[in-house]
């Protein structure tokens, strides 16, 4: 869309940005959209005069950060990300900062962007989310598309869908297109086969296109290895090869559990 400015008797053509419907931004009901909200610019563009009248149009930086928060929004992460950032990860004890030591690395070296993976494992309540929360957004900010699977939340759904075939497939497209997948606490208790093949065919998958694949657990890889009389194997082995060097596995101490003691104050 274009619009004629006419400065100092000359017509200038200029890209304008296009109204929007009422309604129609995402963030607009919420009262948060970065471009409706911006001061700077007219709808996410800024428009210049140089000292001849020529009218420059350039994006605003508002721009970038609402397409940032529209891919953590559609992979289910922006409300995380918000609270979730390696920034205000609490490192009280040393082996909190190894974590956010190994976390900040893979951010600092752009590791996705070379198809490496990430595997945390510790019991619940260690930050294990959080940090992987925070490390995704922080890929996102830097170009990659992701995107979020709660393993209990979404896989039961996934695994009843096995008998027909082209809804499975619907169902695990978005774990196997975007560049980056966030798994978040694969298995909160002993695995079923089913369990085992889905959490395969996705790792497998995405190793082969190099595809990176952040692993949360509360199971260690030699845990996994184990599962089934040695059927998880495979999956520990998937994991292992994309992940490493950026695996570290918590060791399972109850004062680690920072959910529980803050409930307790």
């Amino acid at each position: 869309m274009e619009k004629i400015l006419n400065i100092n008797g000359v017509q200038i053509r200029c890209r304008a940005s296009q109204e929007s419907e009422p309604n129609s931004c995402e963030f607009l009901e919420r009262g948060d959209c970065l471009i409706c909200n911006c001061n700077l610019c007219d709808h996410g563009v800024i428009h210049r005069r140089d000292e001849n009248g020529i009218i420059y149009s350039h994006p605003c930086q508002c721009r970038d950060r609402a397409v940032i928060r529209k891919r953590l929004r559609r992979a289910g992460l922006d409300q995380l990300a918000e609270k979730c950032t390696l920034v205000n990860f609490q490192a009280e004890a040393q082996w909190q900062n190894e974590v956010k030591a190994l976390a900040e690395r893979y951010v600092a070296e752009k590791a996705w962007r070379d198809g490496k993976g990430f595997f945390l494992a510790g019991q619940s309540g260690s930050g294990k989310t959080h940090v992987a929360v925070g490390i995704a957004s922080a890929a996102t900010e830097a170009g990659a598309k992701p995107q979020y699977l709660r393993w209990n939340a979404e896989a039961t759904r996934i695994k009843s869908l096995i008998t027909d075939p082209e809804a499975y497939r619907d169902a695990i497209y978005p774990y196997i297109s975007e560049n980056l997948l966030l798994i978040d606490d694969l298995w909160k208790v002993a695995p079923t086969q089913a369990d085992l093949r889905l959490a395969f065919e996705l790792l497998d998958l995405r190793l082969a296109d190099r595809k990176p694949t952040i692993v949360t657990s509360e199971w260690t890889l030699g845990e996994i290895s184990g599962m089934l009389d040695g059927a998880g194997e495979a999956v520990a082995g998937r994991i292992f090869e994309q992940a490493t060097p950026y695996v570290l596995e918590i060791s399972r101490i109850k004062d680690r559990n920072y959910r529980w003691r803050s409930r307790n104050r």
